[in-house]
């Protein structure tokens, strides 16, 4: 088994001996209804503050002021931890809760496949996906990567040190692909907590390379300044932002992937809550406000909710395991692929 599979696994068995029980909204609760107008709602990250999943939820906050969608007061909550796992877990123990919702991207379908979490994306009740976003290996302007090609020269002479925002997440798994692909490169994956922190490590010289998307832990600000470039993108085709990026498949390596931007529910929830939530967040998305955000964080939309979302998440939990399928994984594979 890959070290990277043993490291995952092992946080794995940690986050369900360290994750508590919630008492609220138990398997026997019965589903609330529709959020009242004075009903407080739970905005929750499963990532630190000042992270991706934070902007989010923010500016879904933004939107709704901005344009009166909904007067009730919101309530954010963190609960960082095993990549996103551990505010899972807390989201799928709120069974029937009609007041809670979680930011998610990719980490919610990856993360499952090679760590034993008790939890998958089916787990949950799919409210909303804004969009994909598209990745970029990313290194400080004043360094000695001007292509991706400069960092295979390097990675043959010494470690080069690439940023993964932890265990089981695909940034580190594209890493792990191409350590296959390449031989006698040393690419080296830091797990860390958040994309800020990554953020500050490339900044602080840490690491030499931010895999992320185009503003995660705020790096659209150090782009625009021109202390940041790119030398590739992850996706399975160019960024509409970043046109002039090439793919890791033009240069030659046939991997790919997008981000995702999504919010999620507790599982159980009534259909009338169900409906609630998705008839506000069409609005938010349809919002000036929101299309903003799209443009600032790089984010390609596409507003997908009910059958269709469930979808798009079955296809795309599809593609992980088919990478990694190819990457020889020990999978926690879902029931519908055992």
């Amino acid at each position: 088994m890959k070290r990277f599979v043993k490291i995952a696994l092992t946080l794995g068995i940690a986050l369900l001996l360290a994750v508590p029980v919630f008492a609220a909204g138990g398997r026997d609760a019965a589903p609330a209804p529709a959020p009242g107008p004075n009903t407080p709602l739970e905005f929750l990250a499963g990532m630190n503050p000042g992270g991706g999943a934070d902007f989010m939820l923010r500016n879904i906050e933004r939107a709704i002021r901005a344009n009166n969608l909904a007067p009730n007061p919101i309530n954010f909550s963190y609960r960082p931890g095993g990549n996103m796992m551990v505010g899972m877990q807390y989201t799928t123990s709120q069974r029937g809760r009609g007041d809670l919702l979680m930011a998610v991207t990719q980490q919610l379908v990856g993360v499952p496949l090679t760590m034993e979490t008790g939890n998958r994306w089916e787990n949950m009740t799919p409210l909303a996906l804004w969009g994909t976003d598209m990745h970029f290996f990313w290194v400080m302007a004043d360094s000695e990567f001007y292509t991706f090609d400069d960092l295979i020269r390097v990675g043959r002479t010494r470690p080069v040190l690439f940023f993964n925002p932890g265990a089981g997440a695909m940034e580190g798994v594209a890493i792990e692909w191409l350590l296959r692909e390449i031989p006698g490169v040393d690419f080296r994956i830091i797990n860390l907590g958040s994309d800020a922190e990554g953020m500050a490590a490339i900044l602080g010289g840490h690491i030499d390379v931010f895999t992320n998307e185009l503003a995660g832990g705020g790096i659209h600000e150090y782009i625009a300044a021109g202390q940041l470039r790119a030398l590739a993108c992850l996706g399975p085709q160019r960024s509409v932002y970043q046109p002039d990026i090439p793919t890791l498949k033009e240069l030659g390596y046939d991997f790919g992937f997008e981000g995702i931007r999504a919010v999620m529910g507790p599982p159980g929830m009534s259909p009338e809550a169900l409906s609630w939530w998705q008839n506000l967040l069409q609005r938010v998305f349809n919002t000036p406000e929101f299309g903003e955000y799209f443009r600032t964080q790089g984010i390609e939309p596409n507003f997908l909710t009910g059958d269709a979302l469930a979808r798009f998440l079955t296809a795309y939990e599809d593609n992980f395991i088919d990478i990694f399928i190819d990457l020889n994984y020990d999978l926690i594979l879902p029931p519908r692929r055992r």
